[in-house]
């Protein structure tokens, strides 16, 4: 933990004072004792605020108001809560088979808690019935509702299988070519792809596992 501490703080009197603040209820530990060890706490540390925050979180820390920035003119409602946005649940999905929330956009999958840490402006984060993920499970009217995950390039978000409503966790591809490629460059690949698999199928499954790829 001292090393913890020093790695967040630096050598400063008020990071050293934390530590004298955890460490004093240890039996046999006096503030001489304290302030050697202290010192003698030098880097490179394999620890800091992180590896804190995440011991702090066992016990029910939640730092996400020091990593998420506050919804300006978030107003509150009268039972003290904050009421969900509508973009909550135009941005978001929930797919059951998982557990997981899905954003629309990034295609991201996040857990109960990860959603509730996203998003602590709504009501009480983590736990309780007026979480964030709570919040949206239990509005039927306005939650986006997937059985499962599916990949269909080139499909929708929300995709019909079997009568399933699933979430597709293709998206279009970022990546812009520098130059225009012709078919006479890719005319090698292609012949040689049509002599691994003659198969017309199996060579186009291949042709669009390289183009999601």
């Amino acid at each position: 933990m001292g090393h913890a501490i020093k790695a967040a703080g630096g050598e400063g009197e008020d990071a050293y004072d934390a530590w004298h603040y955890w460490s004093e209820p240890y039996p046999g530990n006096t503030p001489e004792f304290l302030r050697d060890k202290w010192d003698s706490f030098q880097p490179p540390f394999s620890v800091g605020w992180s590896w804190i925050a995440e011991q702090a979180r066992v016990h029910g820390y939640n730092d996400a108001a020091t990593v998420f920035a506050p919804i300006a003119n978030a107003a509150p409602r009268a039972d003290g809560a904050d009421a969900a946005p509508p973009s909550i649940f135009t941005e978001w999905a929930y797919v059951s088979c998982i557990k997981r929330f899905a954003n629309v956009t990034t295609r991201a999958l996040l857990d109960k808690e990860q959603f509730s840490d996203l998003h602590p402006h709504i009501g009480e984060t983590l736990k309780g019935e007026k979480s964030a993920a709570a919040t949206y499970l239990k509005n039927r009217a306005q939650r986006q509702w997937c059985d499962r995950l599916t990949y269909r390039p080139e499909a929708p978000v929300f995709v019909d299988e079997a009568g399933d409503r699933a979430f597709n966790t293709w998206s279009p591809s970022g990546l812009v070519l520098p130059i225009a490629v012709t078919d006479a460059e890719v005319a090698p690949f292609l012949a040689h792809a049509e002599y691994l698999f003659p198969d017309g199928k199996e060579r186009g499954d291949l042709m669009d596992w390289c183009a999601a790829s």
